[in-house]
Formats: C-alpha cells, sequence, structure tokens
C-alpha cells in the first residue's frame, strides 16, 4: 500500500508553519515528514527542526531532513534526504549510522538508483512527474522509471520508492499502481 510522504514548502514562517503542520499530520496521518528549507543557514534549519520534531514525534512520524547528514544528527532527526548535490551516501551513513532512515533523489536514472540500492539505501525517489511550482526540474520521471526499477531490483528488493514532483491526491493513482511505496507531496498538502 502506497503512503504519504508529506515535504515542507521550501521557505516558511516557523510560527505560521507549525499549527499547519500539527493540521496536516492529523488529517492525512502521512509515513514520513520532511523538512526541506531552500535556501535556509543551518542555524535556520536546527531552530526549524527544533520546534518540528516534537510536533512529528507526537504523531509518530519520522522526521527527514534534507541534504545535510550533520545537520540530521545535530538536531535528532530520524534520516536525511540526499539529492544530486547532498553529502554522499557512505559519508551520510557513517555520520548516522544503520538504524538512520537515508533516502536519494535519483529523477529519472534508474542506474543510480540501482547503484544506491546496493548501497543499503532505505529509499529512491523519482521525479519529476508533473508540472510543478516548487522547484525547477532536474528530470522527468515516468511509470517505466519505477517499473523498471522493480524489476531490475529483484524479488527480495528492500530499498522503498518515492515518487515526487507535482502529485496531488488526483493524479497519484497510475504512479501508486506503478508500484510506488511513497508519494510526494509538497503544493498539494501546504496550498
Amino acid at each position: 500500500m502506497t503512503k504519504l510522504y508529506i515535504i515542507s514548502p521550501p521557505q516558511i514562517d516557523l510560527a505560521e508553519f507549525l499549527p499547519k503542520l500539527e493540521a496536516a499530520l492529523d488529517k492525512h496521518k502521512p509515513a514520513m515528514f520532511q523538512l526541506r528549507l531552500k535556501p535556509a543557514s543551518p542555524i535556520e534549519i536546527l531552530q526549524a527542526a527544533e520546534k518540528i520534531i516534537p510536533i512529528c514525534r507526537a504523531h509518530n512520524v519520522p522526521f527527514i531532513l534534507n541534504d545535510s547528514a550533520e545537520l540530521a544528527l545535530k538536531c535528532g532527526a530520524d534520516g536525511v534526504h540526499l539529492g544530486e548535490e547532498s553529502d554522499e551516501y557512505e559519508a551520510a551513513r557513517k555520520i548516522l549510522g544503520n538504524s538512520a532512515h537515508i533516502g536519494i533523489s535519483c529523477y529519472n536514472d534508474v542506474g543510480r538508483a540501482l547503484e544506491f540500492a546496493a548501497k543499503g539505501s532505505d529509499l529512491v525517489s523519482f521525479g519529476q512527474f508533473y508540472p510543478t511550482k516548487t522547484k525547477p526540474p532536474k528530470g522527468w520521471a515516468s511509470l517505466d522509471t519505477i517499473t523498471e526499477f522493480i524489476e531490475k531490483s529483484g524479488k527480495e528488493r528492500k530499498t522503498k520508492i518515492s515518487a515526487i514532483g507535482g502529485l496531488n491526491f488526483e493524479n497519484s493513482a497510475p504512479i501508486e499502481a506503478a508500484g510506488a511505496d511513497y508519494i510526494c507531496m509538497v503544493s498539494a498538502i501546504w496550498d
């Protein structure tokens, strides 16, 4: 069964965002929440995490930090999501340990996804699937991207798949049917 993975807007006013987060976690009961602030200083990220983590804990929702394993460790995150220009996977695993959740952005690159799955990544993320105003696309993914990864991973696949990019409650059904484990939403939640 596909689960919801909520990602923060790239910029937030913390005082306004906290009640919205509380309401979103209550209403949608996501499997994970990712704090993805861009651009933001390490201090701003840590200050936001300090306020957001207790809300996530109260709702039993793992808190994932975007891009920095060091900041994820400092704030007590449950894991980190690494993009194309982020820390290397091996360094993040060393910093955070084996129990931390580590996700990797793979865009439309099945080879990249298979490489990180072989290294032990918990999640590979494909997208973008639809137009979005959240961030410019680094590549367009298709349903074939998901099915190819599943086929090449074999029956013992441990690495989960997330899909991102313009997804909402109306357009995500084909992606769920293709085999995505998580549907990531930003604008569909906050707008």
